[in-house]
């Protein structure tokens, strides 16, 4: 254990991110190692599982076999929690990894930036300078940029 994670370059959201995820990983590996020493009850599983599954959306119907992994482990070392919980694209079934944008994991395909209109994507590109359209961007961020530039509407 370290009292500290590596920091990254995808700011205090992801950070956040980041610290939950390693707390479902660890709290799950304690609470195995006690659930099979017989000082907390089998139903801390469930309990567990749940926790993981708001962890890692992005896992879907892998969520248990992950889960699996880390509580039924006899012990886990803080680089491996660390590598799971910051490669989405080695651990997660289904998504893309990581939007190029906002550096959030996505559970989903990313968007086709080619989708978008021009004038969306040069804000894309003035707002992230190495951004390419070729990259992609998850939903969220293409729904924000659009909204944000779409023409204002008199009422």
């Amino acid at each position: 254990y370290r009292r500290s994670l590596p920091p990254s370059e995808a700011g205090a959201a992801y950070d956040h991110l980041l610290r939950n995820r390693y707390r479902a990983v660890w709290d799950a590996t304690i609470d195995g190692r006690l659930v099979r020493a017989g000082l907390r009850p089998a139903s801390v599983r469930e309990e567990r599982l749940l926790d993981f599954r708001r962890a890692f959306p992005g896992l879907a119907e892998r969520a248990s076999q992950e889960f699996s992994r880390w509580f039924d482990a006899p012990r886990a070392t803080h680089d491996q929690i660390v590598e799971f919980i910051t490669a989405p694209t080695r651990s997660f079934e289904r998504g893309s990894g990581v939007c190029p944008v906002c550096r959030l994991p996505v559970a989903e395909a990313l968007v086709d930036a080619a989708q978008l209109s021009a004038a969306v994507r040069h804000v894309i590109e003035s707002a992230r300078p190495g951004w390419s359209p070729d990259e992609g961007i998850c939903r969220q961020c293409a729904d924000l940029y659009m909204a944000q530039h779409m023409p204002a509407i008199q009422c």
